[in-house]
């Protein structure tokens, strides 16, 4: 299921699950504490109240507003790894091919990212999706040097294939 979806499916959820409790919440009398002062006064009356949905309602709305506040920094630390690999493989300026554009856009997503987790947790992050990238591609390097020796009909098919690529992206 996409994300997107999962997020819509959880929101059609909590609205059925509040339309409920607010129906059953409609009719529920209870006493305000002024009116149980009233009431030791005056035995006689009956004084209850039905519940204000509007006042319960922005209570919630509040309640769920300091939740997702406090939510996306553990959020963030959680999926920090994941997404600061593909960064740091975006911002590298190993690779030429990379497309100024998305260069930029990956840093400024990435500067967001370090405001939001804080340059520590930031810093540590990325130092660890940077050593990843740089160590994968030692051992790319290295199986390609010893595929040369291994397996020269292969690595020249590889050689002639990398030139083709070259050639049609100058055109």
């Amino acid at each position: 299921m996409i994300p997107g979806e999962t997020a819509q499916i959880m929101i059609d959820e909590i609205v059925k699950i509040f339309l409920y409790i607010a129906t059953m919440l409609k009719d529920v009398p209870f006493k305000v504490k002024r009116e149980l002062e009233q009431e030791d006064d005056e035995d006689n009356k009956e004084s209850l109240t039905k519940i204000n949905l509007n006042w319960l309602m922005k209570n919630i709305r509040f309640l769920i507003n300091k939740e997702v506040s406090k939510a996306p920094h553990y959020t963030l630390e959680l999926l920090g790894p994941s997404l600061l690999s593909v960064l740091v493989r975006e911002t590298s300026e190993d690779d030429q091919n990379i497309d100024k554009d998305l260069r930029q856009l990956a840093l400024r997503v990435g500067s967001r990212l370090r405001k939001r987790m804080g340059s520590d947790v930031y810093d540590k992050l990325r130092a660890a999706a940077q050593m990843k990238l740089m160590v994968r591609r030692a051992e790319r390097k290295k199986l390609i040097a010893q595929e040369k020796v291994h397996d020269p009909v292969r690595a020249a098919k590889r050689k002639v294939a990398m030139q083709q690529r070259k050639k049609s992206a100058k055109n």
